[in-house]
């Protein structure tokens, strides 16, 4: 499962777009939704849905053929609401994806280079 704020998506400090690329890449989506599938029946194993499960990630859009393909009693409902109406919202995930991300680098231990 996937919790993705567009800020993963962009290089990091060394200009390598490893996540992006295995993100995007059509030939490890079957493996991915597998192991979701799998996640989903550990999780409905101690905690039942009383009748479905409702995945709301717009990042499934990108990959419907591999979620039907894994999921194929699936049902897509696909929502649209005015972009006006959701901005506050979104910018205020949008900070604190960031906020957490600045918080997760300091508290990461600092690498020395041995001579």
């Amino acid at each position: 499962m996937i919790m993705l704020s567009h800020f993963y998506l962009l290089d990091d400090q060394n200009g390598q777009t490893l996540f992006k690329e295995w993100l995007f890449a059509e030939d490890n989506k079957a493996a991915t939704y597998r192991y979701f599938r799998r996640y989903l029946q550990l999780l409905s194993s101690r905690y039942p849905a009383e009748s479905h499960w409702i995945l709301k990630a717009p990042l499934h859009a990108l990959f419907v053929k591999a979620l039907i393909n894994e999921f194929p009693d699936v049902r897509i409902i696909n929502t649209h609401r005015d972009p006006k109406d959701i901005i506050a919202s979104w910018t205020k995930f949008q900070f604190q994806m960031v906020r957490l991300a600045r918080a997760r680098a300091r508290q990461a231990p600092v690498r020395t280079r041995r001579a």
